[in-house]
């Protein structure tokens, strides 16, 4: 990873998607294609925001959009078709315009991979959007975010 691993925080995550791998995420060799494991984080932030009463839908009609602006992921050990891994999610920081994110990728109790993603708050047009101090969204963002 670019400045090395993400720091993954002392307190439990903020959310834990539970995935199996599928045959067709594995390359010919049988390992999970590293391609995959972006969609399971997003996957990951799916369910967080479900969790929290919010999805993507019900975002982008108020006209809130949070594309990734930067990932990266250190690979730990292979994954085979059929594992059943959790995908363990905190949210990492949050403003009214970006949020970040880290993850831990986990196969029982082996740590197979760990990632970060970053993310802007924008509009339709992609013009970046600052969320009102009382948009239930924020308030979601910041009750989690870690205190600086």
């Amino acid at each position: 990873m670019p400045n090395g691993p993400p720091r993954i925080p002392a307190t439990p995550p903020a959310h834990v998607e539970r995935l199996r791998v599928r045959y067709s995420d594995t390359d010919a060799q049988g390992i999970a294609h590293h391609s995959n494991y972006f969609r399971w984080l997003e996957e990951a932030r799916i369910g967080w925001l479900a969790a929290l009463g919010h999805d993507y839908a019900g975002l982008n009609r108020r006209s809130v959009y949070i594309p990734l602006t930067n990932c990266a992921c250190g690979f730990v050990a292979p994954l085979s078709a059929g594992d059943i891994v959790d995908v363990r999610l905190w949210l990492d920081g949050a403003t009214r315009v970006r949020a970040r994110f880290v993850y831990e990728v986990v196969r029982g109790d082996q740590v197979v991979a760990r990632a970060s993603t970053a993310h802007a708050i924008v509009d339709a047009d992609g013009r970046p959007r600052r969320l009102a101090r009382d948009d239930p969204f924020w308030c979601s963002l910041r009750d989690l975010a870690p205190q600086a």
